[in-house]
């Protein structure tokens, strides 16, 4: 029987239909578009995003997970019977995920102290975070313990890494994140990969 429930947030990209069938609770990342807040594969799809994104006039912004988010999803899981939670989310320097989670907790436990919530830093994001998560829900379907739960994640942290490969740095140009790179430095089209590792962003080289 499941006691554990297994938490994350839309960094994973863990589709609607998989959460699902794992078990899976999910606070959505947000998308400012003009002066609209789009809740990630709640209001907006990803493919809805990315057809819009380059008719808009303005560059949108984005906003990580919010504390009433977490603490949604920690009432979930709790209304369906959980002895205890799991929060896996991305390191604190590429979202502020971990800290709204650590947030949520506290909230939580001066309401109930006895609710019993763990926040997990995955120290990646995206792919590897879903990896973790996945396995994680698994675990818990079997009916794994806490702490054996806790101990196969710890185990994947340092095993896993990302790596991705950008069409273009346009939009990183303007929004002032393409790791050093200038906009018209001539890499703006083309293939770029970077890679992060444990948490820190890297240029792995690639087609300028």
């Amino acid at each position: 029987m499941q006691e554990v429930a297994i938490v994350t947030d839309s960094a994973t990209d863990i589709t609607g239909d998989l959460a699902e069938e794992l078990g899976v609770l999910i606070a959505p990342l947000h998308a400012i578009i003009g002066d609209e807040d789009y809740r990630h594969r709640v209001d907006i799809s990803p493919e809805e995003f990315y057809t819009r994104l380059p008719t808009l006039p303005a560059l949108p912004t984005s906003a990580g997970v919010n504390v009433a988010d977490c603490l949604a999803c920690y009432h979930q899981a709790l209304e369906r019977g959980m002895k205890s939670i799991i929060c896996i989310v991305p390191t604190e320097t590429l979202s502020i995920s971990l800290s709204s989670a650590r947030v949520a907790r506290e909230l939580r436990l001066d309401e109930i102290p006895e609710t019993d919530i763990t926040v997990v830093n995955s120290h990646t994001a995206v792919t590897p975070q879903a990896l973790m998560v996945i396995a994680a829900a698994r675990a818990a379907r079997e009916g794994e313990g806490e702490e054996q739960i806790l101990s196969l994640v710890e185990g994947l942290i340092p095993r896993v890494d990302v790596f991705f490969a950008l069409q273009t740095i346009e939009y990183l140009d303007k929004g002032g994140s393409a790791c050093g790179h200038r906009a018209g430095s001539g890499i703006r089209t083309g293939s770029k990969t970077h890679r992060t590792d444990q948490g820190r962003s890297h240029d792995a080289g690639g087609q300028g």
